[in-house]
């Protein structure tokens, strides 16, 4: 089952970080500040913002170990847990998933982020933190483990409470193929980190990343640089489409198992483009033909054929409200 652990917030080291850090640990009161409120409630524009993720990059977190830790341009390289281990403890600030709101109903913002630690080659622990800021410095609210080897969908902040989608293991699952569904969720109270029930959701299906369009964000190829229009990959149904950079495709998708699928031939329409566009949509096309396995990666969603270290696509979600590539135009035969 799930590793998982609640680290308790030490009051006793952070009140010491905060006396470092700031002449007074007493957070301000919004009179103080000249702080106006906006409309329906909450920090005007201008006023209570959470610490942005440059801020955050350079935090002294308290919770995670022992003693305090510093972040230096997102990194923190410690020393060895134990006469026993050779590698340094490596933790560094996930600096593609960050989310603000306000927890604690006080009308001021906090930041959630994610810290991944490694140890040599391998992939360690994963720590959510929630940090503050007072008197314009950022100061770690609280820090809790994760876990080792989940998968993350998202991070938000909604209704006062940090959301954080997982993918996580089930019994007997390998480290490296978790396949359930979960939304974790935590708050702040009395100034402390506290998990809330999580929300389970069952297994991994294709109805985890369908409904929404996917942009291509990294491949082993290289991407498709100068590409027409935006590399793209939709999921519907049994049916799979989108934009390879010059040309449309789509084709049939079958369920194999959770985070499993076969895809069938595709249909790809016929517009020429530069040749350097062509040949990164051929690549791209060839990549997407062998996938057969799909997961996610700190909010992105991957796409590899079978066998390890055979990560092939890299995509994040489209944001809301922008215009998909997608153009009708004249389709070829199904093509391998």
């Amino acid at each position: 089952m799930r590793e998982r652990a609640s680290l308790r917030f030490a009051s006793a080291l952070g009140l010491a970080v905060c006396l470092a850090a700031v002449p007074s640990c007493e957070r301000p009161d919004r009179e103080s500040t000249g702080a106006k409120e906006a409309p329906g409630g909450g920090a005007a524009p201008g006023g209570h913002r959470a610490p942005s993720i440059s801020q955050i990059s350079s935090a002294t977190f308290t919770g995670i170990y022992e003693e305090p830790i510093r972040l230096e341009d997102g990194r923190y390289e410690g020393k060895p847990k134990s006469a026993h281990q050779d590698s340094e403890p490596v933790l560094e600030l996930v600096m593609d998933l960050y989310a603000a709101g306000d927890l604690d109903g006080d009308g001021r913002e906090e930041a959630a982020v994610l810290l991944q630690e490694a140890s040599g080659d391998d992939k360690g622990y994963l720590y959510l933190a929630a940090v503050g800021a007072w008197q314009g410095a950022p100061v770690t609210l609280g820090a809790q483990l994760v876990g080792g080897g989940v998968q993350v969908r998202s991070l938000t902040i909604r209704d006062g409470k940090i959301r954080l989608a997982l993918v996580e293991h089930g019994p007997g699952e390998p480290q490296c193929c978790p396949t359930w569904l979960a939304t974790r969720q935590w708050t702040i109270r009395d100034g402390q980190l506290v998990e809330l029930d999580s929300e389970e959701e069952g297994r991994l299906g294709i109805d985890a990343v369908a409904g929404r369009t996917w942009v291509l964000d990294g491949s082993a190829s290289g991407g498709a640089p100068g590409a027409a229009h935006p590399v793209t990959l939709r999921f519907e149904g049994d049916r799979v489409s989108g934009s390879a950079g010059c040309n449309d495709f789509s084709g049939k998708l079958t369920p194999d198992g959770p985070g499993v699928f076969d895809l069938g031939p595709l249909r790809v329409t016929r517009r020429a483009c530069e040749p350097r566009v062509m040949e990164a949509e051929e690549r791209f096309l060839g990549e997407l033909r062998a996938a057969s396995r799909y997961g996610f990666r700190m909010g992105r969603l991957v796409l590899s054929a079978a066998g390890p270290g055979s990560e092939t696509l890299l995509f994040k979600a489209e944001a809301e409200g922008t215009a998909s590539s997608a153009r009708s135009v004249e389709t070829g035969p199904p093509s391998r």
